[in-house]
């Protein structure tokens, strides 16, 4: 009886420390948090710390172990407590284990299961696709790392090749007016711009800049193009045109610049050459510029007028308006004659090492010369080229 004694109450201190003497445990079962000295306490924002989630379909609670009815009998109630024993020393090893990896010594090391709302925030992030950050100016699209405006939708821009203008067979003069003796030479505005011998061809204006645009002009059709203005009191100047079509390239356009001179500089000018009695009323005067190139004047060439021994010259000219003392043109290419009668005139080029002919805007006369119509009253621009 006394061991019986004994092992009744080994088993009843046994039921108090394990819950067994305690109220029977309701539907769901809480564990309480340790109380021990170093354990964490847990807060608002954690879960319990020994809570675990129940298996699926099983609802938290011990399990209940063998209870003695009234046919029970010593034996099988020592059986029990020895196995209750057993499964509390080895819930303690388990504990043990789990308090000496966790190094604050808390409860708070033991694994969790996530709780739903975990579960639910890992599902709602793992359906969303993952994108890279945006850079500022997003929305462009930059090809082979070129500027943002090379977007697959724009039209490269292309330059149009130049076209030669044409006017069903005919071109147009550019050319541009400027004084012949102010300083700097600057442009003359509102110089009139006709065709004396082809009424048909409207006359233009000379903008400020003094360039000026006569359209409707013909191939292989001689012309004589006149610039005059009152207003600027300038002496009646005139080019004979000519544009050959047996060109290669045919050129859809000329540009030509003149130096125009007033009344009175014209008449200094003759006085500068010894010429006192300069007639540009009822007789001509000419002024030959002979040319490499557009840009470069010839030195060393000379002219000759036919028929000769018509009017005063040829006279050379120097920088100053004066008269050369070599009968050859210095480096500004010019020579003038004064005082012609009208009359239709060829004019030949000659240079020691040069080539020469007529300029090829010039109306072609006989073996490279330059063929010219002269009315009275005129100052008369001709054009020859040594190369």
């Amino acid at each position: 009886m006394r061991m019986l004694g004994l092992l009744l109450l080994c088993i009843c201190m046994f039921s108090i420390w394990g819950g067994g003497c305690s109220p029977a445990p309701g539907d769901e079962a809480v564990t309480e948090a340790s109380s021990e000295p170093g354990a964490s306490e847990p807060t608002g924002n954690e879960s319990s710390t020994n809570e675990v989630d129940p298996e699926p379909g099983k609802e938290p609670g011990p399990e209940p172990g063998p209870e003695p009815g009234p046919e029970s009998t010593v034996d099988d109630v020592a059986e029990s407590a020895t196995e209750a024993i057993t499964e509390t020393a080895s819930e303690s090893v388990d504990e043990s284990a789990a308090e000496a990896s966790d190094p604050d010594g808390g409860q708070e090391s033991v694994t969790e299961a996530p709780s739903e709302s975990s579960a639910e925030s890992i599902s709602e992030s793992s359906s969303e696709v993952p994108t890279e950050p945006v850079a500022e100016g997003a929305g462009e699209v930059v090809v082979d790392g070129g500027p943002a405006e090379s977007t697959p939708d724009s039209t490269p821009e292309v330059t149009p090749e130049p076209v030669v203008e044409k006017y069903q067979g005919q071109f147009y003069l550019f050319g541009g007016v400027s004084s012949a003796v102010a300083s700097g030479n600057p442009p003359l505005e509102g110089v009139q711009v006709c065709v004396l011998n082809d009424k048909s061809i409207p006359c233009v204006t000379s903008a400020k800049d003094g360039k000026y645009r006569l359209n409707g002009l013909s191939y292989d059709t001689p012309y004589y193009i006149t610039y005059t203005s009152a207003k600027l009191k300038l002496q009646p100047t005139m080019m004979p045109l000519y544009l050959s079509s047996n060109q290669n390239p045919v050129p859809g356009n000329v540009d030509i610049r003149l130096e125009l001179l007033k009344e009175s500089e014209a008449q200094l000018i003759g006085q500068l050459l010894g010429v006192q009695n300069l007639d540009l009323k009822t007789k001509s005067a000419v002024t030959v510029d002979i040319r490499e190139s557009r840009l470069v004047s010839v030195a060393g060439a000379t002219v000759s007028a036919s028929p000769s021994g018509k009017g005063l010259g040829p006279y050379y000219l120097t920088q100053t308006f004066q008269n050369h003392s070599k009968k050859e043109t210095t480096a500004m290419g010019l020579a003038s004659y004064l005082n012609l009668p009208a009359d239709t005139y060829e004019f030949t080029f000659k240079h020691p090492s040069k080539t020469c002919k007529q300029w090829f805007t010039s109306i072609p006369g006989t073996n490279g010369s330059a063929k010219a119509v002269i009315p009275a009253g005129w100052l008369v621009y001709v054009f020859g080229e040594c190369k």
